[in-house]
């Protein structure tokens, strides 16, 4: 058995360009789900005058389906400081957008002071978030990364167990899972929940600027260390429909390729990284 999954990007891989930039490069690359933040993407398409109808219309026609809007981030535990914590926009304009363009997620980060979270504080927020995304129709996946309340694959299921509700899931991001604690054993137990795999390669060791990396230096599939054999070979022995939602910031990268070109290069680079699993 092998893992055979519909291969989508992130809008910001290739800098959220304009809709029709953005779908061009996609089918180019055969590119065929889209994750995207809501401010670079939807806003700035409604401000330069596309209508829901005339956004949605383009993805649909071009075969693109919006796998989700990333992200809301919620506060867990005490002296919350009130958003914006990150760069994002608010829960409504997330909802907003994800209904808007069909997406089938939002996708969360639960944030707060590592102190203050506990998995029972932590499941309150998220089923709090589920009941209010099931008035829209969504899904929630919860994105475990090194800096936030959920940072590792364990704790994102407990999480998910505790909050009771059956619209959570998982969106497992590679550069997160090399660089945090857990083992393949555990990604065993988690692949029934995992609704997203966001790709991208790393190096062996944790950079010295890790935060800097992350958001600008994540490497292609295959020019890093990242176990591919091993998560890919979880994610097929639990049967899993994740799709592979590329996610490779690199503005190096980006600005040699061009949009197109880099969304041909990951592509090309993802499917190369695949077969040669399958191979195995």
């Amino acid at each position: 058995m092998s893992y055979d999954p519909v291969i989508g990007i992130t809008a910001s891989t290739l800098g959220s360009p304009p809709p029709r930039e953005l779908v061009a490069a996609m089918v180019g690359a055969d590119l065929r789900a889209l994750s995207f933040w809501p401010a670079a993407t939807y806003y700035k398409a409604r401000a330069d005058g596309w209508t829901d109808a005339e956004l949605r219309g383009l993805f649909d026609d071009n075969g693109i389906a919006i796998h989700d809007a990333d992200a809301i981030v919620a506060w867990v535990g005490t002296d919350d400081p009130g958003s914006p914590y990150f760069e994002e926009v608010t829960e409504p304009e997330v909802f907003a957008a994800a209904t808007a363009l069909g997406a089938r997620y939002v996708n969360a980060l639960l944030t707060g002071r590592r102190a203050d979270v506990t998995v029972d504080n932590a499941a309150e927020v998220l089923a709090a978030l589920c009941d209010r995304a099931a008035v829209h129709g969504l899904d929630v996946t919860v994105e475990f990364a090194t800096r936030s309340a959920v940072n590792d694959v364990e704790t994102a299921c407990r999480v998910i167990a505790a909050s009771g509700r059956r619209n959570a899931g998982i969106c497992m991001d590679t550069w997160a899972f090399h660089f945090g604690p857990s083992g393949l054993d555990a990604l065993d137990r988690a692949v029934p929940l995992i609704a997203t795999l966001q790709l991208d390669d790393a190096p062996a060791q944790r950079p010295d600027d890790f935060a800097h990396a992350t958001r600008y230096h994540r490497l292609v599939p295959g020019d890093g260390a990242i176990d591919y054999p091993g998560i890919f070979g979880s994610l097929a022995r639990g049967a899993s429909t994740a799709p592979v939602i590329l996610e490779v910031f690199n503005d190096e990268q980006l600005a040699r390729h061009g949009v197109a070109g880099f969304a041909r290069h990951l592509a090309e680079a993802t499917r190369n990284v695949l077969a040669g699993v399958a191979e195995r």
